[in-house]
C-alpha cells in the first residue's frame, strides 16, 4: 500500500523513488525503531501524540531523502 503510493509519486514526478519496496521497508523501520526506543522496548505505552510525532517525523525524512 505505501509503496503503491510511493510508486505513483515517482511516476508523477512529486519524489524519486527509485526502489518504492525499500523506500517502504526503511520509512517502517525508521518508525518501529524510534517507536521501540521510546516505549523502552516495548515495555511502556506510547501516547498517541507520541505516536504521530514518530510518524510524521519518519515520513518527513523519507520525503526529504526523496524530494525530485
Amino acid at each position: 500500500m505505501i509503496a503503491d503510493y510511493l510508486r505513483a509519486c515517482d511516476e508523477r514526478g512529486l519524489l524519486r523513488v527509485p526502489d518504492p519496496d525499500l523506500t517502504t521497508r526503511q520509512l517502517t523501520y525508521l518508525a518501529l525503531a524510534d517507536g521501540r526506543v521510546a516505549t523502552l522496548q516495548g515495555t511502556e505505552p506510547l501516547a498517541k501524540a507520541e505516536r504521530h510525532r514518530i510518524a510524521h517525523e519518519a515520513a518527513d525524512l523519507i520525503v526529504r531523502a526523496h524530494r525530485p
